[in-house]
């Protein structure tokens, strides 16, 4: 049965047959012979196709060694990109504290401007009240 396509005869050739025995099955072997032989044919047929398919497909399919390349190159690629997103958010960091000194001056200088206004608005006044006093004769 090894070759489904050669003759089936290989099967019972081990086998001593004599006589009547030998006239009866000789024609039977034959007969069961080219019977199944299209069978056995379609069926190897179809084993050499499902073969060729598993090999197509290992043909496109990327070896374990270049995938496992892959792998440890993104690892790479990745532990790069970590470093530059830390390197990133401590400038960030950085960014905001300067940001946060940068208000508190801005504040301080609208502070000092208020309080310029306000000594302007003061001094003012007091100008206003010493003009007028100076210019009642009630006071004099």
């Amino acid at each position: 049965m090894s070759d489904p396509t050669g003759e089936t005869g290989e099967l019972f050739d081990g086998v001593d047959e004599g006589g009547r025995l030998r006239s009866v099955m000789q024609p039977t072997r034959r007969a069961l012979g080219r019977i199944l032989r299209p069978y056995f044919a379609h069926q190897q047929a179809q084993v050499h196709r499902a073969e060729e398919r598993i090999d197509a497909l290992d043909r496109r399919l990327p070896s374990v060694d270049d995938l496992t390349a892959a792998v440890t190159e993104l690892a790479e690629i990745q532990g790069q990109l970590a470093q530059a997103l830390e390197a990133l958010t401590a400038q960030v960091a950085a960014l905001v504290e300067r940001q946060d000194e940068i208000d508190q001056k801005a504040a301080v200088v609208a502070a000092v401007s208020w309080d310029h206004v306000a000594l302007t608005r003061r001094l003012a006044s007091l100008e206003d009240a010493l003009s007028a006093r100076e210019g009642d004769p009630a006071s004099s």
